[in-house]
């Protein structure tokens, strides 16, 4: 059964990454660790990175620190940290074990985000212009290699 999960999501993703027009962007509303609502779709003027990540996942834990990095680096990009299913509590206690520091961590407990852009797998991460369309994604893990390289593509 994991191969099979493992291959619907890459499937999915290299379906993403080779369409020839962006997705628009994700009309869904998150909260934020804080409460307050975060519209995916209100524009950024930014490129965005967004991932999404649960802290059971091995490979999502294992590629924080880099995106954690990323985000300090690029302070014209917006990072979004998109949680998948887990409660507020989980979320706190495992960024403050772990010493991270993240702006725009937000709470998917229905998993909208990954439905809308036809994902399943954990880790993932999108990579959206600054009209908010998606540009690329990348499933699986993501090394900071990968990361620069994929910001430099975005307007």
């Amino acid at each position: 059964a994991p191969v099979a999960v493992s291959a619907l999501a890459w499937v999915a993703a290299h379906q993403l990454a080779s369409a020839t027009e962006p997705l628009p962007p994700a009309e869904i509303t998150l909260a934020q660790l804080d409460g307050a609502p975060l519209d995916l779709a209100a524009p950024s003027d930014s490129p965005t990175v967004i991932n999404v990540w649960a802290s059971w996942c091995p490979p999502c834990r294992r590629e924080m620190p880099a995106l954690a990095a990323a985000q300090k680096a690029n302070p014209d990009v917006r990072f979004l940290f998109v949680n998948q299913g887990e409660g507020e509590a989980t979320v706190r206690t495992y960024l403050a074990r772990e010493g991270l520091t993240l702006e725009h961590v937000l709470l998917d407990p229905h998993m909208d985000l990954p439905r809308h852009y036809g994902t399943v797998g954990l880790p993932i991460t999108f990579f959206l212009g600054s009209d908010g369309r998606l540009a690329k994604a990348h499933l699986g893990e993501i090394g900071p290699e990968r990361i620069a390289a994929e910001i430099a593509r975005l307007d």
